[in-house]
C-alpha cells in the first residue's frame, strides 16, 4: 500500500510541476507534447483512484466491524478522493498557465 501512496504523491507532484516548469522557460514550443503527457498522467491517476475506490468498498464490506479494517478502508477512500482532486486541479493549473503567455 505504501507503493501506491508513493506513486500517487509522485504523479501528483509531476502533474502540477510540469506545466509550471514549462511556463517558466519562457515559452511553450512543445505544448502538444505537454498536453499529451499531462492527459496520460491524469488518466493514470483517475484510473488508480477508481481502483482505490473499489478496493475501499470491498474493505468496508469485508471489515465485519473490525475498527482497523474500517480505518484502512476510510484512508483508501480519502487517498482516492485526494488523487481525483489533484488530477482535476492539475488540468486547471495547466489551462490557467496557458492563458499567461
Amino acid at each position: 500500500m505504501k507503493t501506491i501512496k508513493i506513486i500517487s504523491i509522485t504523479s501528483s507532484v509531476l502533474l502540477v510541476a510540469v506545466p509550471l516548469t514549462a511556463l517558466a522557460q519562457g515559452g511553450l514550443p512543445f505544448q502538444g507534447a505537454l498536453d499529451k503527457i499531462l492527459a496520460g498522467l491524469q488518466l493514470i491517476l483517475y484510473s488508480a483512484a477508481a481502483i482505490m475506490i473499489v478496493v475501499a468498498a470491498f474493505q468496508f464490506l469485508n471489515a465485519g466491524g473490525d475498527a482497523n479494517k474500517v480505518s484502512g478502508a476510510k484512508m483508501n477512500l480519502v487517498y482516492a478522493i485526494v488523487a481525483i482532486i489533484i488530477a482535476a486541479s492539475a488540468g486547471a493549473i495547466k489551462d490557467w498557465a496557458m492563458t499567461l503567455k
